[in-house]
């Protein structure tokens, strides 16, 4: 299942699987693996009024 393309997850199709294409993520092996450099944290939230 790891060396399996990303077109075998449901719901990524082939636009989808070129942009991941583009991050280097070819395989299912490839998603598991991959590590973002960065996110946003939501856990704080603030109101609009602050």
């Amino acid at each position: 299942m790891a060396v399996a393309p990303i077109t075998s997850i449901k719901g990524i199709g082939p636009r989808r699987a070129e942009a991941f294409g583009r991050l280097g993520l070819f395989s299912v092996e490839d998603m598991l693996s991959f590590m973002p450099r960065g996110y946003i944290d939501y856990t704080k939230s603030v109101l609009m009024c602050e």
